[in-house]
C-alpha cells in the first residue's frame, strides 16, 4: 500500500511524500486481524467513516503509527508501535495461530482494541467444505463418503492448528467412523490412550465400529465392577471406553492420569481441566448428568 514511506508519522509530516495530504487528526487505533489461507495476520488500522459507511483502513504493519486513506495520511498515537508489540508478547504478527488470535482478543485493552475482520473467519461446514473430498486413513477399513472425508480433514486440521472441535452432525451422518478416521491419523500410543466417553447404551456400537474399521486399535471399556482400579491400568489399550456416570465416579484415577502422564494432555488437548472440573463437581451433580 506505502510500504515506500517512511514508518513513522513524524517523517512524514516533515517531509510529505508527493501527492499526498497530512492530516493532524489523531485516529483511534484498532489491532485488526486479517486472513490469507490458512494464515491469520494482523494490522495496525482505524475506522472510517464515509457518507453514512463505515470502513476499516489498515497501515502496512504492526509498526506503523499512521494509516493512508485514500492519499490522506492519518495519525495513530504516537507510541502506538510500542503498544502493538506488548500485546502481540513475542508473536510473530504475520504468522498467527487461532488460539492466539483467541488470546489477543481476550486479553485486549482499551488503549488497542482488537478487531477481527469477519472474512478472517468461516463456519465449520463452510470452512469444511473447501477441503479435498477424498481423504486416505491408513488402516481404515471402510470407504468415506467426500463428506465424511472433508469433514476428517478438516477436523484434522483444527485439531493441529486449535487444539480441538465439537463434531455436532445430526444422527446417522457418520460420526463415529469420523472420529476413528482421526485416532487412525493420529494413532493413540502409549502412555497417551484415547478417550472416548459416551452412553452405555452405545458402547457396544463403538466396540463393533471401531473391531469393523480399525482392527488395529486396541480396546478397552471401563466400566463395571471388573475395571480397571488404578491409572496405570488404563495404559494398556489404544482407545478407552467409559460412561459418564463411571467418569464421575473414578475421576480421582482419571485426574491421576492426566497429571501423571503429559502426553494426554497434549492428545485430548487440555483434558486437565474439565477433568478436574468433573471431579470437583462430582458429589453436586444431578442423576441426570451422573
Amino acid at each position: 500500500m506505502s510500504a515506500a514511506y517512511p514508518r513513522t508519522y513524524e517523517e512524514i509530516a516533515t517531509t510529505p511524500p508527493p501527492g499526498v495530504e497530512v492530516s493532524t487528526r489523531v485516529m483511534t487505533p484498532l489491532l485488526v486481524i486479517l486472513r490469507e489461507g490458512k494464515r491469520f495476520y494482523a494490522r495496525l488500522g482505524t475506522r472510517r467513516v464515509s457518507r453514512g459507511a463505515e470502513r476499516l483502513v489498515l497501515s502496512d504493519d504492526v509498526t506503523c503509527n499512521w494509516v493512508n486513506d485514500g492519499g490522506v495520511i492519518f495519525p495513530l498515537p504516537k507510541d502506538i508501535a510500542a503498544v502493538a508489540a506488548a500485546s502481540l508478547r513475542g508473536l510473530d504478527p504475520e504468522n498467527l495461530s487461532f488460539p492466539a488470535v483467541l488470546k489477543l482478543e481476550r486479553q485486549a485493552t482499551e488503549e488497542l482494541p482488537v478487531y477481527r475482520n469477519p472474512e478472517a473467519t468461516a463456519s465449520a461446514n463452510e470452512d469444511a467444505e473447501r477441503e479435498e473430498a477424498n481423504c486416505e486413513v491408513p488402516g481404515l477399513k471402510a470407504k468415506l463418503y467426500p463428506y465424511q472425508a472433508q469433514g476428517v480433514t478438516w477436523m484434522a486440521r483444527m485439531l493441529d492448528h486449535v487444539g480441538g472441535v465439537i463434531l455436532a452432525d445430526e444422527m446417522g451422518l457418520g460420526k463415529t467412523i469420523q472420529i476413528i478416521s482421526l485416532f487412525l491419523l493420529n494413532q493413540p500410543e502409549y502412555p497417551a490412550p484415547a478417550l472416548v466417553v459416551c452412553p452405555t447404551t452405545l458402547i457396544a456400537n463403538w466396540v463393533r465400529e471401531l473391531f469393523n474399521f480399525a482392527p488395529s486399535l486396541s480396546v478397552m471399556v471401563h466400566r463395571g465392577p471388573d475395571r480397571a482400579g488404578l491409572y496405570r491400568d488404563l495404559l494398556k489399550a489404544s482407545v478407552i471406553i467409559t460412561t459418564y456416570d463411571t467418569l464421575v465416579n473414578d475421576i480421582v484415577m482419571f485426574c491421576a492420569y492426566v497429571t501423571r502422564h503429559k502426553p494426554l494432555r497434549t492428545r485430548c488437548h487440555g483434558a486437565a481441566k474439565p477433568l478436574r472440573a468433573c471431579r470437583d463437581a462430582g458429589p453436586s451433580l444431578s442423576p441426570a448428568l451422573r
